[in-house]
């Protein structure tokens, strides 16, 4: 599995050309969250590591594989428990939101003529 990044170059107001790195794949809301738990915990994740001679305990980093699997099994229980308890909201599409706009700017924008029209034909 590969991750491209793609750079996507344009010009400001300022005819200055700028450089926008971007990703063509991302990680999913439940990924993200176990990624962060691997940040936020992964370097200090400890598990039995014995005692020594003198009775102290001591505690061992857990291996990278065993981090990587408990955060993800974190995540996944945590996003079955917000999806069960009714804790997503559904947004709705960008595409039906930005049509749903348009239409209102079209409307606006016909009542606008008709308006200038009828006024149009008052002083005529």
């Amino acid at each position: 599995m590969t991750f491209e990044t793609k750079v996507r170059v344009s010009e400001d107001s300022m005819w200055e050309k700028k450089i926008t790195p971007y990703c063509t794949r991302i990680p999913t809301q439940e990924a993200s969250f176990a990624l962060s738990m691997i940040e936020r915990f992964g370097l200090v994740s400890g598990k039995d590591g014995g005692e020594d001679s003198g009775g102290r305990h001591h505690i061992a980093l857990m291996e990278p594989e065993a981090v990587v699997e408990r955060a993800f099994k974190i995540a996944a229980l945590s996003f079955r428990h917000m999806e069960s308890a009714g804790l997503f909201v559904q947004l709705p599409d960008l595409n039906q939101v930005n049509a749903e706009r348009d239409a209102e700017k079209a409307e606006e924008s016909a009542k606008r003529q008709a308006k200038k029209a009828s006024e149009k034909m008052a002083t005529a």
